[in-house]
């Protein structure tokens, strides 16, 4: 075993599931924060709340920490402006799984990076995780006294 402890949001997606498993087998400590609607992950420390009911989960997690929290369900600055303060402080870093849609591609062609025109103002899922990236840079920016 690692000394790494992960917290997912999510776990039981389509690319959050295979994230979880290669991380078990490294070795790492998972914890899944999620509904708790899907069969169990072996390996996997399931904390069952509602992501978007912090009082049903911000007393399950107080007395841990967290190497990596790495965050699969926030879509909106909304969710992000009500969960980063929290665990934030409670990892070493916090990774927000966004995803190509988040590029313009009348503007774009693959590959992308992180120069490529932003947000593809045709599809909200597009704007909403183009906003709650611009957020989290200004949170971390503050937080940090950059």
């Amino acid at each position: 075993m690692t000394d790494i402890t992960i917290l997912v949001l999510g776990g039981t997606g389509t690319i959050s599931r295979p994230v979880v498993r290669e991380s078990i087998k490294k070795g790492c400590r998972v914890y899944c924060l999620n509904r708790g609607a899907h069969k169990n992950e072996n390996g996997v420390n399931f904390i069952k709340g509602d992501f978007y009911n912090l009082d049903t989960w911000i007393d399950k997690i107080s007395m841990l920490s967290f190497d990596v929290v790495v965050d699969f369900l926030s879509r909106e600055k909304e969710d992000i402006g009500r969960i980063y303060p929290v665990l934030s402080k409670k990892c070493k870093q916090y990774v927000f799984i966004s995803s190509a849609c988040v590029y313009d591609r009348r503007q774009n062609k693959a590959p992308f990076n992180e120069t490529s025109t932003k947000p593809d103002a045709r599809w909200s899922y597009s704007i909403e995780k183009y906003e709650s990236e611009q957020l989290l840079v200004s949170l971390s920016k503050t937080q940090k006294g950059a």
